[in-house]
């Protein structure tokens, strides 16, 4: 099987999809991860770490960072994570708005009267649907 792909061109033939690269990202020698905490409004991805002498640090990734340029693979797998658990989230909150906005779900009383329905309309158009 062959699969190509058409990657449109803007100047002077630079790629048309934007992201950062990943490759100066590195933990230090031996470190392990604790936790992370991502923002995509930020765009940052930060890596909370302990190194094997008992310190800890933080490493910030931009949150665009491409996946294939990581070289280091436990940078590589949190950037992987972050940005799928980000369109997990996304797609969750898209269907639910689209549910609501359409009648498929009713928001209990309590709720529906904080429910801004021109707002949501506006942040459905442009969030799950790309337009304006």
């Amino acid at each position: 099987m062959i699969a190509s792909m058409s990657v449109p061109a803007r100047g002077f033939g630079s790629p048309a999809f934007q992201g950062s690269d990943c490759s100066p990202y590195k933990l230090p020698k031996g470190a392990t991860f604790d936790q992370t905490a991502s923002s995509k409004a930020d765009n940052t991805i930060q890596i909370f770490y302990r190194t094997p002498d008992g310190n800890q640090g933080t490493l910030v990734v931009p949150f665009d960072a491409i996946p294939a340029t990581c070289v280091d693979p436990s940078v590589q797998v949190v950037v992987v994570s972050a940005q799928k658990a980000d369109k997990e989230v996304q797609t969750s909150m898209c269907k639910f708005v689209g549910d609501v906005l359409t009648g498929r779900v009713q928001l209990p009383p309590e709720k529906a009267k904080y429910f801004d329905r021109k707002f949501a309309e506006e942040w459905y158009r442009k969030t799950c649907l790309g337009t304006k």
